[in-house]
């Protein structure tokens, strides 16, 4: 796979050191990382030591930039899917990232993101 937006439960697995999903990320080209995901994995620092270790597995990232598009396209599928499927803001913006810059979404929470139209899903087997 050459370009594909990673979740933030891929990057958690990572750094809880499951060697598969590091397999699976070195075989992607380009790996993308949405502001949310990052800004979810920095949040989630218990220590120094931990924040140490998340921002170095981040630098193996491409971020992609916010913009207009992603934040109405979000806006779109809150308002879609929210009391239906009970989509958070959160994923709604990384739906909307990977839709916007025609990517699939690598992730572990299938169920999260299923039901959103056009969205394609790259989840190789683990």
């Amino acid at each position: 796979m050459e370009k594909v937006l990673v979740d933030s439960c891929i990057i958690i697995d990572m750094l809880r050191g499951c060697i598969d999903t590091r397999n699976k990320i070195e075989t992607i080209q380009k790996p993308f990382i949405s502001f949310i995901n990052t800004m979810e994995l920095l949040k989630g620092a218990t220590n120094k030591e931990s924040l140490y270790k998340i921002k170095k597995e981040l630098n193996s990232f491409y971020l992609l930039p916010m913009h207009n598009e992603i934040a109405k396209l979000s806006i779109q599928l809150i308002d879609k899917y929210s009391l239906s499927n009970g989509l958070t803001i959160p994923d709604s913006i990384i739906a909307s990232t990977a839709l916007v810059y025609s990517l699939p979404l690598f992730t572990l929470n299938i169920k999260d993101f299923k039901y959103i139209n056009g969205l394609e899903l790259f989840n190789p087997n683990f």
